[in-house]
């Protein structure tokens, strides 16, 4: 019995291996004809009391988008 793929759900952090793996939904979702869904969460500095340093978590996420 083949599977029916509707959605691929692909979790990204724009690490290399997270890249590579939505690298591979794609080529799953041009098989099968499945939707590729992106999750990416981050917490803000400001919502994040544990963080000790100050990072633009925002330009690291455009960066990422751009990057591909």
């Amino acid at each position: 019995m083949a599977l029916a793929l509707k959605k691929i759900l692909v979790p990204i952090d724009f690490s290399e291996i997270s890249l590579s793996a939505l690298d591979y939904a794609a080529y799953i979702a041009n098989n099968t004809g499945a939707e590729i869904l992106i999750l990416h969460v981050f917490e803000s500095f400001e919502q994040n009391s544990k963080i000790d340093q100050v990072f633009d978590y925002t330009e690291l996420i455009e960066k990422g988008f751009k990057a591909n």
